[in-house]
C-alpha cells in the first residue's frame, strides 16, 4: 500500500517535521564533512613576479608582482603571497650553533606598495619545523592554514586594496621593498616565490564553511609555487657596460673621424676586487689611437696596424662610488683591415660592421668567511659581443628639439635636425636628403631650412 502523510496521526507528522530540521541544522554545523561542489565558473587569482635578474650583493632593491584574474567570474578578498629566502646559500637561524642569513629580506620599513600607497602586510617566519600559519586563509573548519618553506625564511601576506576583483578588471602590479645581504653567494640565484589569492571565495561574505577560499596555486608547499620555477635574483659582485661615441652606433670612415670606446666596471658597495684587469679586443677593422683614461695601459695595440689587444691592470679597487673603473680610449675606421681588405667596398660603399669584445677579471675576498678563500670573478670573457657599431660611407643621423623647451605636446613647434657625413676615402655628388614628415605633424611654412658645412 503506497504510504501517505495524510493518514499519518499529526503527532507523527510533526515528529517527522522536526527530524528533518535536525537533519538540515547538523549539516550546517562548521566541520561538518559535506560535499561541495566547485561552481561552474570560478574566480582564478593568477600572479607573475619580475626581478632585476643580477644584482650586486648587500643592495637595497624593489621587484614586482602582478595579480589578475583569469578565471570567469568575480573572487572576493584578493591578496598575493610572497616567499623571502632571507636564508640564502648559508643561513640557518636553527642550526647549532646558528647560522647567519645571507640571503634576501622584506623591507617592512617600505613594505610593499601599490600605486604608491603602502598595503595591509603581514610576515611570518617559518619556525624550526618549517610551518608559517597563514594570517588571512582558512580552511573549511576555520582553522588558518599551514604554509610550509624553510625555516628562517618569510611568508608576507599582502592584501590587496580592492574588496574585489573582476576577469575584466586591468592586472595590478604590486612593488616589494627588498635587501639582498652582503654576505650573499656571489652568482648562486636566489628564488622568490609567490602566488594569488582570494580569502573569501566567490562571495563577498566570510562564509568560510561554505564558500571555500580560493588560491592559485592551492598547494601549501611554497618550493611547488610557480610550477617550482620561481623568478631569481643572483647576486653579482661586479660587472661591466661598454659604449662608444659613434651617433646612433654609426660612423663614417677614416680619421677625420675619431670615436671613443668606454669601459666601466662597477663593483658592489664596500667590496675589494684585487689585480682588476680591464681587456679589450678590437676587431680587425678598428684602428687604435691613443689611450684617455686612464693615460696608459700595460698592453696596448698597434697605432698602425687595425685590430689588437688592450690589457690595463688597475690594481685593487673598491667598490661604491659608481663607475668604480673607467678605460677609455680613441679609435677610427681605416680604409683597409688588417688583412689588407676593403673595410667598405669601394664601388658600392655598402656598409659594414666593427663587433667590439670586452672583458674585466680580478680576485675578490668574500666577507662571509664561509665562502672564502678568494675567488677569481670573470665578466665578458670573449667571444662576447659588447658593443657593435655601423661602418658606413655616408652615414646619416636624424634628432629634434622643442623650439624654446618644454615637452613635445600638441600645439609644441619641433625643429628637426638632420646630419651627414661623408667617408675620408669616397666622394659623393648631388647628394639628395628626403625627410617623411608623420601626419600628425603640419610644416612651419614660415620657416626656411638651413644648410651647414663643416669640415
Amino acid at each position: 500500500m503506497p504510504f501517505d502523510m495524510r493518514r499519518m496521526p499529526k503527532r507523527v507528522s510533526v515528529l517527522y517535521f522536526l527530524f528533518g530540521i535536525l537533519f538540515m541544522m547538523i549539516t550546517l554545523i562548521p566541520g561538518t564533512p559535506i560535499a561541495q561542489a566547485r561552481p561552474l565558473f570560478a574566480a582564478t587569482p593568477s600572479i607573475s613576479v619580475s626581478t632585476p635578474g643580477s644584482l650586486m650583493i648587500g643592495q637595497d632593491f624593489t621587484f614586482t608582482v602582478s595579480f589578475d584574474n583569469t578565471g570567469s567570474s568575480t573572487g572576493y578578498g584578493p591578496f598575493v603571497d610572497v616567499i623571502f629566502p632571507v636564508n640564502g646559500v648559508d643561513g640557518d637561524p636553527y642550526a647549532t650553533p646558528a647560522e647567519v642569513q645571507d640571503g634576501i629580506d622584506f623591507d617592512a620599513t617600505l613594505g610593499a606598495t601599490y600605486l604608491g600607497s603602502k598595503l595591509e602586510c603581514t610576515v611570518r617566519e617559518f619556525n624550526s619545523s618549517g610551518r608559517a600559519i597563514h594570517p588571512y586563509a582558512r580552511d573549511t573548519n576555520g582553522d588558518y592554514l599551514v604554509v610550509t618553506g624553510d625555516g628562517g625564511d618569510k611568508l608576507v601576506s599582502c592584501k590587496l586594496p580592492f574588496g574585489s576583483f573582476v576577469p575584466s578588471q586591468p592586472s595590478v602590479s604590486v612593488i616589494f621593498n627588498a635587501t639582498l645581504s652582503e654576505l650573499a653567494d656571489s652568482s648562486a640565484p636566489l628564488p622568490i616565490r609567490a602566488r594569488g589569492g582570494f580569502m573569501y571565495g566567490s562571495d563577498p561574505l566570510d562564509n568560510w564553511c561554505c564558500d571555500a577560499i580560493i588560491l592559485s596555486p592551492s598547494s601549501n608547499t611554497s618550493s611547488t609555487w610557480q610550477g617550482g620555477s620561481p623568478a631569481t635574483v643572483t647576486p653579482s659582485i661586479l660587472t661591466m657596460s661598454k659604449s662608444g661615441s659613434p651617433p646612433e652606433s654609426e660612423t663614417a670612415t677614416g680619421p677625420n673621424f675619431p670615436r671613443t670606446y668606454t669601459i666601466n666596471v662597477d663593483i658592489a658597495a664596500g667590496q675589494i676586487v684585487d689585480n682588476l684587469t680591464i681587456g679589450d679586443s678590437l676587431p680587425d677593422n678598428v684602428q687604435f689611437i691613443a689611450m684617455i683614461s686612464p693615460a696608459s695601459c700595460a698592453t696596448e695595440p698597434s697605432t698602425t696596424t687595425p685590430g689588437g689587444t688592450l690589457l690595463c691592470d688597475l690594481g685593487s679597487v673598491t667598490g661604491g662610488a659608481g663607475n668604480d673603473a673607467q678605460v677609455q680610449f680613441s679609435f677610427y675606421v681605416p680604409l683597409e683591415d688588417a688583412a689588407a681588405s676593403r673595410v667598405l667596398p669601394a664601388t658600392t660603399g655598402a656598409s659594414s660592421t666593427s663587433e667590439n669584445d670586452a672583458y674585466v677579471e680580478g680576485d675578490w675576498l668574500p666577507k662571509d668567511t664561509r665562502d672564502q678563500p678568494s675567488q677569481h670573478l670573470a665578466v665578458g670573457t670573449p667571444p662576447s659581443v659588447d658593443y657593435a657599431h655601423t661602418n658606413k660611407s655616408i652615414p646619416v643621423q636624424k634628432s629634434s628639439s622643442v623650439v624654446g623647451g618644454g615637452d613635445a605636446i600638441p600645439g609644441a613647434t619641433l625643429e628637426f635636425t638632420i646630419e651627414f657625413q661623408v667617408s675620408d676615402y669616397f666622394a659623393f655628388g648631388a647628394v639628395f636628403l628626403e625627410d617623411v614628415i608623420s601626419d600628425d605633424l603640419h610644416v612651419d611654412a614660415a620657416f626656411t631650412p638651413t644648410l651647414q658645412i663643416n669640415g
